[in-house]
């Protein structure tokens, strides 16, 4: 199923914050490419699990990580920006922007 992209950083992460030992041999025999391992590594293990985060950034990420963590080629990839809740979610993205950056600007 090519899951490797999503279930390595899950352990990893249980490894770091529960201290969770896992044998090197099951980390590497469900290791991702370098290509992925590099965009876990910069991107998924700076995160602290326990932070909070704005409701539309966590998504922001969510949707990031989904993306560039999926198995399928990038061309496979690009007909999710026209599914409609990705279109729904977008559109609400920048009306809170354009609203928090309005609402900064009166208040200066």
């Amino acid at each position: 199923y090519k899951l490797q992209n999503f279930v390595y950083p899950g352990f990893l992460l249980l490894a770091k914050y529960y201290k969770v030992k896992f044998s090197k041999s099951f980390l590497q025999s469900i290791e991702p490419s370098h290509k992925i391992l590099d965009f876990i590594y910069k991107n998924l293990l700076k995160i602290s699990i326990f932070d909070d985060e704005l409701r539309i950034e966590a998504g922001i990420e969510r949707f990031k990580n989904l993306f560039f963590l999926s198995p399928r080629g990038f061309l496979e990839k690009i007909p999710i920006f026209f599914n409609a809740e990705v279109l729904y979610a977008v559109f609400w993205v920048f009306i809170l922007r354009f609203r928090s950056a309005s609402s900064q600007m009166l208040k200066r």
